[in-house]
């Protein structure tokens, strides 16, 4: 390249990427300059290039394809703002066009070199995604999708970067970005645990070489799990539910005692008080059943009122079998008979069994480990079958169940922390569509990994593809692809028949070994 004026002068240059990027050579007097050394625009819409002059400079002149106005927007004494407005029209052929401007400065003229890529505006559509995600920690999803004329012509090349934002034109969570290829992206996103929880738009920005900038913006629901203290504080009970230091304000929760059962508000700063007359001595559940923000919360905590002689005679045995009512399948008849059956222990069956007595604080045994479950994911009324590798204790959600190697429990829905000595595992219970898409996330995207068959982003099809052809059984792989992509992109209903037909299919291929 040949140049016959100093001054500042841009190339576009394509990256391996299929991006484009502007090189430039800078004379440091130059005095025409701009932020935007490249301008995309396409066959049809109006262009505006913007350049600054020095003051004193004088001649302005663009030289450009397109015939259009040059006016000056605003001055600050030393560099002034220029604008070009020029129409593309529509039967224009695409492609990259010098845009020339010149002037004379201190008796020389000087040039700046730009560009203006004038090329089809494409479509850029998102076609895998997650609809909803939930919980408290970091979170990888791929998301997928497809970049194309709008004559259908998948584009070659170029980058999709893609951003979780709460609404156009405002600075969003930046997630990733993925490369497309004959006009299909696939980005391995990384959801970070510091984004609020909320509705937000999922932009797909398209930039490349060979169509100008688009971008699709479907809504992502993100829902966290809030955190709840709770103090016992001068005959009263403080309970503050909030998210990072965030407050929870006019939640209702719900405190069950013995055989009662109470509503509470919080105020602004997440906070509810309530006075410990108006409870039983002993453990308090405390619940929150959720929005569309927050998930469920369900805690127990224990609260203690009067002396330890006044505690133990207004214990009944009704009060401490509700302390187990929430993991323990217990027939209410059993209850109104007084008779107790439960599966605690070694899973044996026996009659007028004292739970309390279960319960040996301060007893530590040998490391155990969890056996099973061996899936994290269950839903609303299914039992979780614990086993462990020896006799210890098992704490769930920070408070002690029982002692013994098997367990039985009914969870109630939402995330739930079971723990024994030198071991602990994480357990969901969720509504049936997002059971569906949390195993196929958190187990059967895990195992076709541990395939190697992940050189790149893949369809739930192109799974299937590459287990099969591994020797994996395709109705089992088929079953499994079919049910989640009901479950992630069509509003067609998904039951527990849905559920338990994708979990017997994983079994049949040893998701859970």
């Amino acid at each position: 390249m040949v140049v016959w004026y100093p001054g500042l002068y841009h190339l576009p240059r394509v990256t391996s990427r299929g991006d484009v990027i502007v090189l430039k050579g800078i004379n440091d007097d130059a005095p025409i300059r701009t932020n935007s050394p490249l301008t995309f625009a396409s066959p049809g819409e109006y262009l505006r290039v913007r350049f600054r002059v020095a003051c004193g400079a004088e001649n302005v002149s663009v030289h450009f394809a397109f015939y259009g106005t040059l006016s000056n927007i605003s001055s600050d004494g030393n560099f002034t703002i220029m604008e070009y407005r020029a129409p593309i029209p529509g039967n224009r052929p695409t492609g990259y066009y010098p845009f020339f401007v010149t002037a004379e400065y201190n008796n020389e003229t000087y040039a700046m070199l730009a560009w203006v890529a004038v090329l089809r505006r494409p479509i850029v559509e998102i076609t895998n995604y997650p609809s909803e995600i939930f919980g408290n920690e970091l979170r990888h999803v791929v998301i997928s999708g497809r970049v194309y004329y709008p004559d259908g012509t998948p584009v070659p090349g170029g980058v999709v970067r893609v951003t979780l934002n709460q609404s156009k034109g405002v600075a969003g969570f930046n997630l990733g970005s993925g490369i497309v290829r004959n006009g299909v992206f696939n980005v391995s996103a990384v959801v970070r645990d510091s984004i609020p929880p909320g509705k937000y738009q999922l932009i797909a920005y398209y930039r490349g070489y060979a169509a100008a900038p688009s971008d699709s913006d479907p809504v992502v629901s993100i829902r966290r799990e809030p955190q709840l203290r709770v103090e016992d504080r001068n005959g009263t009970l403080s309970i503050r539910l909030y998210w990072k230091n965030v407050p929870l304000s006019n939640r209702t929760l719900r405190i069950v005692s013995g055989n009662k059962s109470l509503a509470i508000t919080t105020d602004e700063n997440g906070l509810a008080v309530l006075s410990l007359e108006s409870i039983d001595p002993g453990e308090v559940r405390v619940l929150y059943d959720g929005d569309d923000l927050y998930l469920p919360v369900n805690r127990l905590v224990r609260v203690k009122v009067g002396t330890a002689s006044d505690r133990d005679a207004s214990t009944s045995l009704i009060s401490r079998l509700l302390k187990y009512l929430p993991y323990l399948r217990l027939p209410l008849f059993l209850l109104a008979a007084s008779v107790v059956a439960v599966s605690v222990g070694r899973r044996i069956r026996r009659p007028n069994v004292n739970i309390h007595g279960l319960v040996r604080d301060g007893a530590r045994i040998g490391k155990a480990e969890f056996i099973e479950p061996r899936r994290r994911v269950f839903i609303p009324g299914e039992s979780v079958y614990v086993s462990l590798s020896e006799e210890a204790p098992l704490e769930v959600d920070g408070n002690v169940l029982g002692e013994g190697r098997e367990f039985d429990l009914a969870l109630s829905p939402g995330r739930h922390l079971l723990r024994t000595n030198g071991d602990e595992m994480e357990v969901h219970v969720l509504p049936v569509r997002n059971a569906v898409l949390a195993l196929y996330e958190l187990h059967f995207l895990p195992f076709a990994r541990s395939s190697g068959i992940f050189e790149r982003p893949l369809t739930p099809y192109e799974i299937v593809n590459r287990l099969s052809s591994k020797g994996l059984d395709r109705k089992s792989l088929s079953t499994i692809a079919d049910i989640f992509v009901r479950a992630r992109y069509s509003d067609l209903p998904v039951g527990e028949e849905d559920f338990w037909r994708l979990l017997r299919a994983m079994e049949r291929l040893g998701v859970f070994e």
